[in-house]
């Protein structure tokens, strides 16, 4: 509601756009990374041991190099995505949002995945 009503519609339009790609390349690099490790076998990983950061508190960051690779090519997906907003690539977008969002959410049964999966499809439509 704030921005809406104390910036224009082009600077609130670049908001929810940097915030969608920025969201994409985590979303993305997670959908994809559990494919790159089948052909990349390494399990090495690299990063940072646990450090201290300010408001964030202790932070471990360690990666594969699959999910680097995955996290690289998200990067340049969702910086063309920024600049083209190209439709074939917000569906890509938004199919690896729905593939995280079910991975996350604990679905009890069939049933209720079925009903999640129908009420994003009209979603996607309307």
């Amino acid at each position: 509601y704030f921005a809406f009503k104390n910036f224009d519609k082009e600077t609130v339009n670049l908001i929810l756009a940097l915030y969608f790609s920025l969201a994409g390349v985590y979303t993305l690099t997670n959908s994809f990374s559990k494919f790159a490790s089948i052909i990349i076998t390494s399990k090495k990983t690299f990063g940072m041991k646990k450090t201290k950061f300010p408001l964030l508190g202790e932070v471990e960051i360690q990666f594969t190099p699959a999910e680097f690779i995955c996290f690289i090519l998200s990067i340049i997906f969702s910086a063309v995505y920024f600049k083209t907003k190209h439709f074939m690539m917000n569906n890509i977008l938004g199919i690896s949002f729905c593939i995280q969002s079910i991975e996350r959410i604990s679905v009890g049964s069939y049933k209720i995945g079925s009903i999640l999966l129908i009420g994003l499809f009209f979603y996607d439509i309307f």
